[in-house]
């Protein structure tokens, strides 16, 4: 059943015998466009007691109806690392990758860039998956997300999530035996519509050992970083110091989106 725009989703199809929550997105921001895609999922999850939610977002929309072309890889990948950082996944691969509701449309093609892409974020989120699309938790439907304040000595500026322009926006997930933060980066981001409906989004660039501090509850037993988006997703155990609260590490690397997960 599909929820275009979300109408019906609330109270009658997230709650129907469906397996999963299905949205057609048409809701579009310059300046919060990404939140869209987490409010969509958490709202979803919310009202269905929490099932997954799959997005028909189609990216490169008006970049797509002006004819033939390439999809711009880097709106791409930045849509993509935020639906699966936010538990939730994109219906883009048929016989081609959609750019439009009327799936036999194939005006834009991949590149090979962005082939390769897709298949190490496919893997990170198969790899992943009791991380990122984990069972319901005990204190109830998305009890689990939680802000976190990420600091750093470096020049690099972090906030809690929802995205701003030339920062690296966080959020915090609590599982059964770890912690999960998402760093999604939005540092060289030419506008912050998940559509890039003009295929103009500009590309991330990757930064490396990166000084990061947060708060976690209890001394971790180990520390792990992992990004599709370097060293195709492998799992990097870090070093790290726990003083009076506060969790000091260094990230290998930041590209569009990296995961640090801290075990209890």
């Amino acid at each position: 059943m599909n929820a275009v725009g979300q109408y019906g989703q609330q109270g009658q199809i997230a709650s129907a015998p469906v397996d999963f929550c299905y949205t057609e997105v048409w809701e579009h921001s310059n300046t919060d466009g990404y939140g869209i895609f987490s409010r969509i999922i958490t709202d979803n999850a919310n009202w269905s007691n929490g099932k997954q939610t799959v997005l028909a977002a189609y990216l490169n929309y008006d970049l797509g109806l002006k004819g033939r072309g390439y999809f711009n890889t880097p709106g791409i990948i930045m849509a993509t690392a935020v639906a699966s950082a936010w538990g939730g996944t994109i219906l883009q691969m048929g016989e081609h990758m959609l750019c439009h509701e009327y799936f036999p449309d194939d005006n834009l093609t991949m590149t090979g860039e962005l082939k390769r892409a897709m298949i190490r974020y496919y893997d990170f989120a198969v790899a992943y998956e009791n991380l990122l699309r984990p069972a319901t938790p005990a204190g109830g439907i998305n009890s689990d997300w939680y802000g976190v304040d990420v600091t750093s000595t470096s020049a690099y500026v972090f906030n809690q999530w929802g995205p701003k322009a030339n920062q690296i926006a966080t959020v915090g997930r609590h599982l059964d035996d770890c912690d999960v933060i998402h760093l999604l980066s939005y540092r060289n981001a030419t506008h912050l519509d998940w559509c890039d409906s003009d295929g103009d989004q500009a590309p991330q660039s990757l930064i490396k050992d990166i000084p990061v501090s947060f708060a976690v509850s209890a001394q971790p037993s180990r520390v792990w970083v992992a990004t599709p988006d370097y060293q195709q997703g492998a799992a990097q155990e870090v070093e790290w110091e726990y003083v009076g609260g506060q969790l000091t590490l260094t990230v290998p690397a930041i590209q569009y989106w990296t995961m640090i997960v801290v075990e209890k």
